[in-house]
């Protein structure tokens, strides 16, 4: 798990076998959407909010590489965070 507001300028490695949960402080999880310049390496997953739990947005790997990512929260404009996602092998795998 790693905090939106720490994300920017970042390089960020998950193992294949992951997820990148991303938290924030703001209750509107469904509201952040993602651009990935390779999204043959990850699939950005959109938060959700259900009333009885809510649901961080994260991005899920598919492949090993890297992609450059901008996460954005459409209510909260212009708070856009871009960073580096490094998909990793799994360890021991």
């Amino acid at each position: 798990m790693v905090d939106v507001d720490d994300l920017q300028g970042t390089t960020v490695e998950v193992p294949l076998n992951s997820s990148l949960i991303i938290t924030t402080d703001w209750s509107d999880v469904d509201g952040y959407t993602a651009q990935l310049s390779d999204p043959t390496i990850a699939e950005f997953v959109r938060g959700a909010d259900t009333g009885d739990a809510a649901f961080s947005p994260r991005l899920t790997p598919k492949q090993v590489g890297e992609t450059e990512v901008i996460v954005s929260n459409e209510d909260q404009d212009p708070h856009a965070v871009e960073f580096t996602l490094e998909v990793t092998p799994i360890q021991g795998g």
